[in-house]
């Protein structure tokens, strides 16, 4: 076989609001396939949206003549547009390769994915072990339909082949290969202390059981996870050979394991790194925790929480199953300003049925957890969509509340700003878009990480104006002739694309990116 026959695409289109130094992170899933093909002897080529400056053209190029397949990564939404536009280009140079689609979005919506005359394949689930089956499969000349954990189109049908299993063990899979792509153009800023960081996921799935979350179906509520010493030795890799000095964990669930936490600590004591950690943690873990517990996290690295609270309101933390109360938010914010360590909470509104009041319970306990802990920073009020897969999305579907799209390219419009859903009056989306506005100004913080020198006093002084204006309103409960939404929502999006072109532009800079303010 010729060396261009092994050649694969892999492409990973833009997610929505990118901004290059500030959330484009490394790739995982895509890396961690073309880490697998490129140890059994495939050539892989990933071209990322977000740092491309020519994506057309890049996608062009790698569509050159021996391409084996390319692969597109979409979840729903802003990301199944760019995978679409790549799907055209690589259709175009080089009709006969085959065009596979995977990732949440096609897993969870094989059909209307797969009707698609741009989408050839899905692979559903984890993709690792069938990328390589595919491989070789098509390397070798033979049809697709003999490889687990496929969906195909077969004389105008579509047909699943058989099921892939969960990888049980990640310790299997083999240590990322960051050298294919340019590492430079992931390290971002830290949410809360600002370093700068590289990220990592140590663990897959989640056993909990919230309303709105993929992983009851993507990851049928198992978790795996990462030894304890292969955690250690990859954290310990990213900071000694790119100087970072914080790892965000993408993993959903990084405290499920108890024992593992317990070793990776004692692991951490025994051979301290230079490094701070964020990672996502839930609620119920930090209200169980005990002060000796907490310490021992802070003094490893473990300084900046995520938690999703999503509610302040008891009934609507109930509906989307969070299983753990308003109290226990409040206790565990107390333990953490206790400990010292930072909390970032994430909260969300709009779910069927909910009342305006139970909405301003979310807004009232998210400006007093900032209150009582001053270690602590909040998200911006989302909005609930019901993404597929998910248990609320299933019962929206049912009760006929929402209408969702019927096309991948309508997917691709897909997210709260767009979808307009029957449980939601257009009054109450108003009153929530408003919300989202005011929410922005909750937190100094996220005024302080944007900017640069010279606007920065400009920008603080309309945050300290803005934010007690909103806490008038807040008080009074007066919500109405709210003219500055567009214009605030206007500023907040040229932001990001005008820094995003900027920050991209000094990509060559060995100095860069160190932060938005620069």
């Amino acid at each position: 076989m010729s060396e261009g026959c092994r050649r694969v695409l892999l492409v990973f289109p833009r997610t929505g609001q990118d901004v290059y130094g500030i959330n484009v992170g490394l790739p995982l899933g895509v890396l961690s396939l073309a880490t697998v093909l490129d140890a059994a002897g495939f050539r892989p080529v990933i071209v990322d949206e977000r740092v491309t400056p020519d994506f057309p053209a890049a996608v062009a190029a790698a569509a050159a003549p021996g391409l084996l397949f390319a692969g597109i990564s979409a979840k729903t939404g802003f990301q199944i547009r760019g995978g679409l536009a790549a799907s055209r280009i690589i259709r175009a140079a080089a009709p006969g390769v085959p065009i596979v689609w995977g990732g949440v979005h096609p897993t969870l919506v094989p059909e209307t994915t797969l009707h698609h005359p741009l989408v050839d394949l899905i692979v559903s689930g984890e993709g690792e072990e069938t990328v390589l089956d595919l491989a070789r499969c098509l390397a070798e000349g033979h049809h697709p339909g003999q490889v687990a954990g496929l969906f195909l189109k077969r004389d105008g049908r579509i047909e699943r082949t058989p099921p892939r299993p969960l990888i049980d063990d990640l310790d299997r899979l083999p240590r990322m290969r960051y050298d294919l792509v340019n590492v430079r153009d992931y390290i971002t800023i830290g949410h809360i202390l600002r370093e700068p960081q590289l990220q990592l996921c140590t663990s897959r799935g989640c056993v909990h059981r919230c309303g709105y979350c993929y992983n009851l179906l993507f990851n049928q509520r198992k978790y795996r996870t990462m030894s304890a010493e292969r955690t250690h030795a990859e954290i310990a890799h990213l900071h000694r050979a790119f100087g970072v000095r914080s790892v965000f964990f993408y993993d959903d669930y990084f405290f499920g394991n108890r024992a593992r936490v317990t070793r990776l600590l004692e692991l951490l004591e025994a051979e301290p790194l230079p490094l701070s950690f964020e990672v996502s943690c839930r609620v119920d873990y930090i209200d169980r925790a005990d002060p000796g517990l907490l310490e021992r996290l802070r003094q490893a690295g473990f300084r900046e929480l995520l938690i999703g609270v999503e509610s302040g309101n008891d009934a609507i933390l109930d509906l989307i199953h969070k299983d753990f109360t308003v109290a226990q938010v409040l206790s565990a914010n107390r333990k953490l300003a206790a400990a010292g360590i930072h909390a970032k909470y994430s909260f969300m509104a709009g779910f069927p049925g909910e009342t305006d009041r139970q909405v301003l319970d979310t807004v009232d306990l998210m400006r007093r957890l900032l209150a009582e802990n001053p270690h602590a920073s909040v998200t911006p009020l989302g909005i609930f969509t019901p993404y597929p897969g998910t248990e609320l999305y299933q019962k929206c579907l049912d009760a006929g509340l929402a209408n969702f799209p019927d096309t991948l390219e309508a997917w691709a419009d897909y997210n709260w700003v767009e979808a307009r859903h029957s449980f939601l009056s257009r009054r109450q989306m108003t009153f929530l878009n408003r919300l989202n506005v005011m929410s922005r100004f909750f937190d100094r913080r996220a005024f302080e990480r944007f900017g640069n020198r010279f606007l920065s006093p400009l920008v603080m002084a309309f945050f300290h104006v803005y934010s007690r204006w909103n806490a008038f309103r807040l008080r009074r409960r007066f919500f109405a002739w709210m003219f500055e939404v567009p214009l605030l929502n206007w500023m907040q999006d040229l932001y990001v694309r005008r820094a995003n072109r900027r920050l991209l532009a000094r990509r060559g800079d060995p100095a860069a990116p160190s932060s938005a303010a620069d």
